[in-house]
Order: structure tokens, then sequence, then C-alpha cells
């Protein structure tokens, strides 16, 4: 692959893509420069800052016995030394499309750099150039280095306002004159969304759908013939195929959906005090079916608050009120109930057996709950008795409706129906009842799923084994009740979690209060459709509870006594889709003790063993 400054340029700005800096509440303005029909590129604000920002990080966690070679950050040392370079400007690599305007999969693509200069002259006479010239040949391999492709000759230029261009191809060079007054076309091309995140990145990403179509295109072919042969693969078990082929269709109908009406995709990176954020955004072009979706807000943070709070796993709440959500959502159902009966369909004609088919059952249960539901929302809690089994004893879940009864009778119907399915070499055995207990004054049903191994079937065995571990010795069991605006349902027949969490969805103590999720939730978008939360110290405390009890060698890690959660939200406005990961600072620092703790650990010596007791003298002497 062709690119712009070689080796030294291209990995050190692949290293600032990867790795972000500070947040300012303008695009980079290298951005002015970048070209407007542009297929794609990488915008990074200040270059070192960003580079202080990514070694603070790498220098938190432990660096690995003998890579002193191995440091990522050496290439951008190297760069910031360079005499005329202006380390601490704007810098951008952009992919340039071909003759018709587009880029396709495979092609040897047109790479140009764009690069802050203090001082031209001195940068281009560095690297063998002649700054008189117009367009003049530099040379970036290292002294006494072989050159390989990345390393011949680049043709460098300068664009005025303290930019140089440097590229591959010297008629690239020749009519490139770098005028500024781009900046508002990328904004455009951006929309509201991507501007935003470009708003608050240091390092921006933006691909132009409409360039890139051709290599969309064939990814998804790529992806489609790949799962074809996946499905094909499973043909011992026609089912496991048959789910295959649906999910690989619904994720390649995304992509087909960003082909056909996508503008623009964004990502955005940024490190700063509070942690790392990693924003991805798409807009869709005006008027088409995907923008119709994407219009509107959501207001999933009100369902959080009907969760109770309690040390989680996993927590997260989903918006449905939103019509073009509850479309969208329907149009993947519909895809992947077609690729479920194709591939059954194409396994009895190869097998002659009558064709089998099911279509995930967890996507047609929510969809039928779905038109008396405005919002879900759940709590993976932590296991108080993981060693034992029962990873979801803690698990609750609630389904917001202005008509809980009606949803309770949709429920108690879609759990009866898992009667006697058999799935994997086990059937189940679903035993419902309705009205089973009291709490307080409201009646709960109750339920109960057993599993049947086929003797035929190993992995059957196996399968249901793992369903103990995950379920616990009493199996697949739960509660559902009515609260005062929905539905709650819990993974046990614990009546006082049960209690607790029919209380946080009548407006009692809830998830809300929890100050740590609180505060990480402040950092996602505004008006989001859904959001989760990943809890780090349970995660962390069961998975070392683990370690001691298996292999007995897990590190001796003091965790502090509370955590920040990941927390990541999703959004859609203007016809634009909005999806942020925030990762607190908090939570960084944790994982690097934990890494380090490893480290110390592993290489802690062994104890030596205990000296032999060789006082018998008629012994032999050994030489």
């Amino acid at each position: 692959m062709s690119t712009g400054m070689g080796r030294k340029g291209v990995i050190s700005a692949g290293m600032l893509c990867a790795m972000a800096g500070l947040a300012m509440a303008a695009p980079p303005p290298v951005a002015d420069r970048v070209p407007a029909n542009a297929a794609g590129v990488v915008m990074v604000r200040n270059i070192s800052e960003s580079h202080d920002r990514v070694k603070h990080i790498i220098e938190m966690f432990p660096k690995r016995e003998n890579a002193e070679d191995e440091d990522p950050l050496k290439e951008i040392d190297e760069m910031l030394d360079t005499p005329g370079f202006n380390k601490s400007g704007s810098a951008a690599m952009v992919l340039l499309p071909g003759v018709d305007g587009t880029v396709t999969q495979g092609q040897d693509p047109d790479i140009m750099v764009i690069v802050p200069v203090s001082d031209y002259k001195a940068f281009v006479t560095k690297f063998g150039g002649n700054a008189s010239d117009k367009v003049t040949k530099v040379e970036f391999k290292k002294d006494g280095e072989a050159g390989g492709e990345e390393d011949k000759p680049k043709f460098a230029r300068d664009i005025g306002g303290g930019y140089a261009i440097v590229t591959s191809k010297q008629e690239i060079a020749e009519a490139f004159e770098g005028k500024g007054g781009n900046a508002e076309a990328h904004a455009k091309l951006m929309g509201k969304a991507g501007s935003r995140i470009a708003d608050d990145a240091n390092v921006l990403l933006v691909g132009n759908f409409k360039a890139l179509q051709p290599a969309i295109h064939e990814m998804v072919e790529g992806i489609k013939s790949q799962g074809e042969m996946a499905s094909m693969m499973m043909g011992a078990n026609p089912q496991a195929g048959n789910q295959a082929a649906a999910g690989i269709a619904m994720f390649t109908s995304v992509i087909e959906n960003l082909e056909k009406d996508g503008q623009s995709g964004v990502m955005g990176v940024n490190i700063g005090d509070a942690g790392i954020t990693l924003d991805f955004g798409a807009q869709f072009s005006e008027g088409t079916e995907s923008a119709k979706m994407f219009d509107g807000e959501g207001h999933s943070d009100h369902l959080i608050k009907s969760l109770p709070n309690q040390p989680f796993y996993f927590a997260g709440a989903v918006d449905t009120s939103h019509a073009g959500l509850k479309q969208m959502l329907a149009k993947l159902q519909a895809t992947a109930k077609a690729a479920a009966e194709e591939a059954a369909k194409k396994s009895a004609d190869n097998s002659g057996k009558p064709a089998t088919t099911k279509t995930p059952g967890t996507l047609d249960n929510f969809m039928s709950t779905l038109d008396n539901s405005t919002g879900y929302a759940f709590s993976m809690g932590q296991s108080p008795a993981l060693m034992g089994g029962g990873l979801l004893l803690r698990t609750t879940a609630y389904s917001e409706s202005a008509d809980p009864a009606k949803l309770l009778a949709t429920m108690r119907e879609n759990t009866k129906k898992a009667d006697g399915m058999v799935e994997g070499g086990l059937t189940t055995k679903v035993t419902y009842t309705p009205d089973a207990a009291k709490v307080g004054d409201v009646s709960a049903d109750s339920w109960k799923i057993g599993f049947t191994a086929d003797p035929n079937d190993p992995s059957a065995a196996q399968a249901k084994q793992m369903m103990g571990m995950i379920f616990g010795p009493g199996g697949l069991s739960g509660m559902v009740a009515p609260a005062k605006h929905g539905l709650v349902s819990i993974m046990s027949n614990d009546t006082d979690f049960l209690g607790k969490s029919l209380e946080a969805a009548n407006g009692g103590k809830n998830q809300g209060d929890d100050e740590q999720l609180a505060a990480a939730a402040g950092h996602l978008p505004k008006g989001r459709n859904a959001e989760f939360y990943i809890g780090v110290k349970p995660i962390a405390e069961s998975v070392l509870g683990l370690m001691a009890m298996f292999s007995g060698n897990a590190p001796e890690v003091k965790l502090p006594e509370k955590v920040s959660p990941i927390a990541i939200g999703a959004a859609t406005d203007a016809g634009a889709g909005h999806i942020r990961v925030f990762v607190p600072q908090d939570v960084v620092q944790t994982l690097a003790d934990i890494a380090k703790s490893m480290k110390e650990q592993n290489e802690a010596p062994a104890e030596a063993p205990a000296p032999k007791n060789d006082d018998d003298k008629s012994k032999s002497p050994r030489f």
C-alpha cells in the first residue's frame, strides 16, 4: 500500500488515531485544509498534547519484560524532535478518492498527509529535500537502514499557513494547493451528531460513505459468503445453523443500510482528566428511510431509576417509545425470520429431511411485547452464590407499560411457549404458576424451566451442567409481578429481592441513587435512547474469586472501596445515530493496578525447597 510519509509518519499518525488527547470545543484546525472530496480522513487536534495523554495512560500499566524495543510511542517521539515540525500543531492523514470519486476495497489508495510545520525549510532539509522547489523529494528512512516499500521517496510541498503536504505521488503534490475554507463542507458531511463528536474529540476519523460505497458493498458480499459457509458447516445442528444465518442477516442488513442511505461515519477519541471517551456516529442522507428512523430523542435515563440499587455486572435501559426504533426492530425481525427460513430450506434440500425453522426466540418474545411497552431496563446483579452456581440469581428486569395486566398476559403466554422446545440436545419442561405468592399486597407469578438432556448427545450433558453454573442448583426459575407503570421480573424465587425490585419500579430506592453510576452517566449523550453499564468492581471481584478457587493463583489486589462503571449510551437525532463509550479514570487505574499485581506475582521467585536432612554418614558421597 502506498502511504504518505513512510513508516515514521504513517505509524506515528496511526498511533495518534488509536489514542487521543484533550477535548476542546471546536473541530481540529487542520479540517479547514482537508480537501472537501476526501473519502476518509484522520485528524489530530494537537499532536504534543495527544502524545502526552497517551504516554500517561501507557505508563500506568506495567511493561512487558524486554519490551524496550516495543515502545508504541517511539516513532512519535522521533517525529516530535524533527527540526521544523510544529509539535503543537494539528495534522491529518487523508484518503483521496479515485477519478470516479470512489474507493474500491483492495485498491491501492492514494494517501496524503497534512503536516504542521513551524519551519518548512528545516523540515524538508532534514529529509534531503530542497525548500526552493515547488515540490521536493524527501526520504524518511533511517540512516543505515534498508528501505522497504514504505521508505521509498515521497514528495512534499509547502501549502502555507503553517502546513505542508507529503504524499507518495508527485502528481498529487503538484495539483494540491491546500487552500483553506473546507471546514464548513466537512461539518455538513458529518451532520449534527458528527459535528458534536468533532467538537469533543482530539482525534477524529471521518468516512464519506458515498465515496466508500464500492468498498462497503464488497465487504457486505464477503460477510454474506462467509455466513453461508458457517451455516452449512452446522449441518449436524440445523437449529444452530438457522440461528447463525438469522444473526448474520441482521448484521449485514445494518451495513447495507449504511451503504444505501449512509452519508458519513465519524469516530472521535478523547483522553481527559475524567477518563477515556470513544464516540461513534453515522449520519444518514436527508429524506432516506434510515434518516427518518433516526430522528427524535429518547429518554432511557428515567428507566434506569426503575431498577433496585445493587452492585451489578451489567445494567441497562432502552426507551422503545420512539416509532422509528420500533420500525427498525420490526425490520430486523423480518430479516432474521426470512434468513432462518431460507437456511432451513437449504438444509432440507441438502439432507432430504423436512425443514426445521427457528427464528431466535428472544427477539420474537421481545417483539411480541413491544406494542404494549414503552421501555425496558435490566440489572444483572452481583451474585451472592457465584461459587456454588447461580450467576443470574440477582437479575431483575423492568418493562414499562400503560397496561401492565395485558403485558403480564403476553409474558405468561411467551413463557409457556418454551415448554417442549428442543435445542442443542436439551428438551425444556416449563412449569408456570399464576398468583403463586404475595409480595406486600401484590400477587406474583412464579415459573420454572427444567432441562432433559438427550442421552445420545454428549454435548447435551455438558450444556446441562453449564445451566447449573448459570442458574444455580435449583435450575432456571423466576417470578413476575405488576408494578404501577409496568412489570417486574426476577431470575429467582427470592421474594425479598422481588420486593426491592418492585419498590424501585414504583419510585422508591433505585439504581439512580448510585453516585458512581450517575457520574458516569453524566458523560453520555443527552436525549439518549439506550444506555448500558459495566460493573467493573463486581466483575473483578468475581473473576479474582474464581481464579483463587480454581487455580489458587489469583493476584492479591486490594480493590478500591468504590469503582465507577463503564458507561455506554446511544442517541438518535436529526437523522443520525451516536454511540458513546466512557471509561472513567478510576476504572483505568483499577485495571492498571490489577495488571501490575499480576506481573509482580508472575515475576516473584519461587520459594526454595526445604534443605534435605543428610546427616547419615553411612551414605556414600555424591560427586
